[in-house]
């Protein structure tokens, strides 16, 4: 998964609900694509760049656009350092701008909170069967291919029954009443 691919579902998902007349709050955890940045104002980078990967002509279009002074001669981690600083105090996160448009919500997990996130359940599951299945095989030389890991992992994705998902849900709900 990377950010753009993530933003395009994360869309079609906020569209869906506000057709449907739902108001949503998506809960998010700290993945990269889920925390890409995007700036407040109106300057839009060309296809495939960012500011950690811009050309130094892109960066100088940047800080004109928004009026930052800076050296005409300074060296590319110079005018990186000001747009860093520029875009991190005018910015919010992508995934926020999307919400908003469609009349949702974004709140973020604190890290490390595996507690408030059922999907990891749902994922322990999967690689536990697919742990135990694999080490329960006989011939070594079938453990690990990746046939028999696409078929381990069907077998631990079966197992994740919408019951199984209903008790992953009431954990996180003990969790946020125990604490």
């Amino acid at each position: 998964m990377n950010s753009e691919k993530f933003l395009a579902m994360f869309k079609e998902c906020c569209q869906l609900l506000q057709k449907k007349g739902v108001h949503a709050a998506f809960l998010l955890d700290n993945a990269r694509y889920h925390l890409v940045k995007m700036s407040t104002g109106d300057f839009e980078w060309p296809k495939g760049r960012n500011q950690s990967n811009a050309l130094k002509k892109n960066l100088s279009d940047y800080l004109e656009t928004f009026k930052i002074k800076f050296e005409p001669k300074a060296l590319k981690p110079v005018l990186q350092k000001l747009v860093r600083e520029h875009f991190s105090e005018n910015s919010t996160m992508a995934v926020e701008n999307v919400a908003q448009q469609y009349g949702h919500r974004v709140l973020m997990l604190p890290p490390y909170m595996f507690q408030l996130q059922p999907i990891e359940e749902a994922f322990g599951t999967i690689k536990n069967t697919v742990a135990w299945h694999r080490d329960s095989e006989p011939n070594p030389n079938k453990r690990f291919t990746m046939k028999t890991t696409k078929i381990l992992l069907e077998k631990g994705v079966a197992k994740v029954t919408e019951e199984l998902c209903a008790k992953y849900f009431k954990h996180t709900e003990e969790y946020i009443q125990k604490h």
